[in-house]
């Protein structure tokens, strides 16, 4: 893996941001070093969703990143190469890219961040672009699902669904439907993906993903944790797949109260404080207090 340097510079208290190039691929890199002592020697990687979902969870993502800093845990949060703020044309880019990316920031925060160890945070797709990138991390401090897809190579299909459907509430009208649009694709070999023009081979990468194709990792005692968000009654089909990927781990499922609504519209940081409060619990040990991200409301990005 290859990549230049970076011109660093502040967004926030104590946050900073840049753009750099890993494997040809421009990212957006957002840490939030840790701003205490106590976890100093752990960070994580916030491996995002994709499309709608991970542009309305990127408020849930920063209010988690703040949260973690707090207790002293360096966190990292990236646009993959194709998305948000990071450039570059996404009609070439691999899953691999978005797999270099993750270990690229992981790296990053052992070299420059002065961590020991990394840990991974992952939502919806995210989580299995994380159990990718998982083998390439020496010494992991975990590893975080946030509602992990139960058949990751139904994922763009079933987003294209919810597009189609949004799509006919907002304009009034139906439109073309989900296949029609995907036979479009095939033809021009690029695909309108919530304003982004992947391609149709980022698309089959996609969907070429599945559970017994996932790397299995080597770690021993790798501790997991895995939340699902209105969809409970899966978690043991999920729990059965994280055993043959993560044979040697320790799984344990946060369970939350209160059901936390899908990504499809943006949520209020309280709508997901219970989210947050119990993943902070998990990866540092403490005690969950829901109103700890209250004190970053006026640091979030609108």
């Amino acid at each position: 893996m290859t990549w230049l340097g970076h011109t660093a510079k502040p967004s926030g208290p104590g946050i900073e941001t840049f753009n750099t190039n890993v494997n040809a691929q421009d990212i957006y890199v957002t840490c939030h070093p840790a701003r205490s002592s106590a976890g100093t020697s752990v960070g994580y990687v916030l491996c995002p969703a994709f499309g709608e979902e991970g542009e309305c969870a990127r408020r849930t993502f920063h209010e988690m990143a703040c949260t973690l800093a707090d207790d002293g845990v360096s966190v990292t949060v990236v646009d993959l190469p194709g998305t948000g703020n990071s450039s570059g044309d996404m009609t070439s880019v691999q899953l691999r890219h978005w797999v270099d990316a993750l270990v690229w920031c992981a790296q990053d925060l052992h070299q420059r961040g002065g961590v020991r160890e990394v840990g991974l945070l992952g939502l919806r797709l995210g989580c299995i672009t994380g159990l990718l990138a998982l083998p390439q991390l020496p010494v992991p401090a975990g590893l975080v699902l946030w509602d992990p897809p139960l058949y990751p190579e139904r994922h763009v299909h079933a987003l294209l669904r919810c597009q189609v459907v949004r799509a006919a509430f907002t304009n009034g009208r139906a439109g073309k439907s989900r296949a029609q649009r995907m036979d479009d694709a095939r033809a021009t070999g690029v695909l309108d993906f919530d304003g982004y023009l992947i391609s149709t081979r980022l698309i089959d990468e996609i969907g070429g993903l599945r559970w017994d194709t996932v790397p299995a990792s080597t770690h021993a005692g790798l501790p997991v944790a895995v939340t699902m968000f209105d969809r409970p009654a899966r978690l043991p089909d999920i729990a059965a797949q994280l055993a043959r990927v993560c044979p040697q781990a320790s799984i344990e499922t946060l369970a939350l109260t209160h059901e936390v609504p899908r990504f499809w519209k943006r949520m209020d940081v309280s709508r997901a404080d219970e989210l947050i409060a119990r993943t902070r619990q998990w990866i540092c040990g403490c005690d969950a207090e829901p109103s700890a991200t209250a004190a970053h409301a006026s640091e979030t990005p609108g």
